[in-house]
């Protein structure tokens, strides 16, 4: 016998499907977001004056219309330098400060400075932002002290007159350049400053009294200014001398030619040389004269009688002596 089998595959059975989660259809993302703000700087003065201390004062401001304060940082820069490190935010309210540290080294050349303050959040509740400030360095006054290194002098002594001049607070620094000398309204010398110090000495003035002015013409970063010598005026007086005396022989005899020479001298610290006229006397008597010269006068005579004589001499000075 023969058999035939049929065999039907039937299909499995697919699984239940899972249950879907309803989703409302109005639902959007919350994305966060940072506060805007706005930054402005101030100067504690400006303008300033060369050498005085300042501070810059940066203001954070929350814009966003709630109330939280401003965190982080704002870091300051002077003409696209950094200056000094970040500093904190510090307040409260929708406004928050930073302050700098103090700079006394802005130069009248590069005024106006650019002062820039960069404010950085780091917890992102707020938007960076900076603001900027135009200090304005105007060149500080001086004023001028003269003082003399001896008065009243003498003719030919050398007197050295010092100037120092100073800046007026709050202004700072060395002040540099020329200062000019004067007696009365004509200048007699200049001299360098050297640390706010110049000297001019001189022992060319003349018997009288002086009145000894300064003019200072300035720098860069400070004013001039005219000073006065303390004690004004500086007074000269005559110089003392002295005279040697000496003869061209000594014993002599009768009739022989004889030659006095008186020599004039200054005393110190006088100095220069005298002129005028020198008597020479025998006791109290004159017996002739003589004209300087360098210093020098000389008489000669051959009438002198035999005995002893005292030589005298006599200088009756002149303008400086």
């Amino acid at each position: 016998y023969s058999y035939f089998v049929t065999a039907v595959l039937a299909p499995l059975p697919l699984p239940p499907n899972p249950p879907q989660e309803s989703v409302p259809s109005n639902t959007t993302s919350a994305i966060p977001t940072c506060a805007p703000t706005s930054t402005t700087v101030t100067s504690s003065v400006n303008p300033s004056i060369f050498g005085q201390s300042v501070t810059f004062t940066a203001t954070v401001a929350n814009t966003s219309g709630d109330t939280a304060t401003p965190t982080g940082s704002v870091q300051f820069s002077v003409d696209g330098a950094p200056f000094g490190a970040a500093v904190l935010l510090s307040g409260s309210g929708t406004a928050a400060t930073a302050t700098s540290g103090a700079t006394a080294t802005l130069t009248v050349s590069g005024s106006p400075h650019t002062i820039n303050a960069v404010y950085t959040n780091t917890d992102g509740g707020f938007s960076g932002s900076s603001g900027t400030l135009s200090q304005a360095v105007n060149p500080a006054p001086t004023s001028t002290t003269v003082a003399s290194s001896v008065n009243p002098s003498v003719f030919g002594q050398s007197v050295r007159f010092t100037a120092t001049v100073s800046p007026v607070a709050p202004g700072a620094g060395t002040p540099t350049g020329t200062v000019t000398f004067l007696d009365g309204a004509s200048s007699i010398g200049t001299g360098t400053l050297s640390g706010g110090v110049a000297t001019f000495t001189t022992s060319a003035l003349a018997v009288s009294s002086h009145t000894i002015t300064t003019s200072y013409g300035g720098d860069g970063n400070f004013k001039g200014n005219t000073g006065s010598l303390a004690g004004n005026p500086q007074v000269i007086n005559k110089a003392n001398t002295t005279t040697a005396v000496a003869s061209s022989v000594n014993p002599s005899v009768f009739g022989q030619s004889v030659r006095f020479t008186a020599t004039v001298s200054p005393v110190a610290p006088g100095a220069g040389t005298p002129t005028g006229t020198v008597t020479f006397l025998d006791g109290a008597s004159s017996i002739g004269t003589g004209t300087l010269s360098g210093g020098v006068a000389t008489f000669t005579t051959s009438a002198l009688a035999v005995s002893s004589h005292t030589i005298t001499t006599s200088y009756g000075g002149d303008g400086n002596f």
